[in-house]
């Protein structure tokens, strides 16, 4: 993360913005608070907390905005487009893969990549409620 003075990196700028974002769903603002937080800590298997943080977020807002108790349905509903719908799905598999049933600890590259892949996803789901 940017030190003082220093131009702030994408995972600060997107996660700013999707924090934003995230206002009228209180939980899963706070799950994504809960990853950066643990990110920033660098305590042991970080990044695997918080890729499954992020997961978890990304599942309840699709549950939340669909109204549906299964994410895949969810996201059905949510998204005409195939593509995007895809698109959506791919990165839960990428949170669950390092991040949830990760056999071994993220590297740095890895747990930053899902930051913005999952930030991608949830701007994806909150753009299509807007009808965008």
């Amino acid at each position: 993360m940017a030190g003082e003075g220093a131009v702030p990196d994408a995972l600060e700028i997107e996660a700013s913005a999707i924090l934003q974002m995230l206002a009228p769903f209180p939980a899963e603002k706070e799950a994504v608070e809960g990853a950066l937080s643990v990110y920033k800590s660098g305590g042991p298997d970080h990044g695997r907390q918080a890729l499954g943080s992020l997961r978890n977020a990304l599942e309840n807002l699709v549950k939340r905005l669909s109204g549906e108790t299964e994410w895949s349905l969810g996201l059905a509903k949510l998204i005409a487009s195939e593509t995007r719908r895809k698109t959506v799905r791919q990165v839960h598999s990428y949170l669950s893969a390092y991040g949830t049933h990760g056999p071994v600890q993220p590297s740095a590259g890895d747990t930053k990549s899902g930051f913005l892949l999952a930030f991608a996803g949830m701007r994806t789901l909150l753009e299509s409620e807007k009808g965008t």
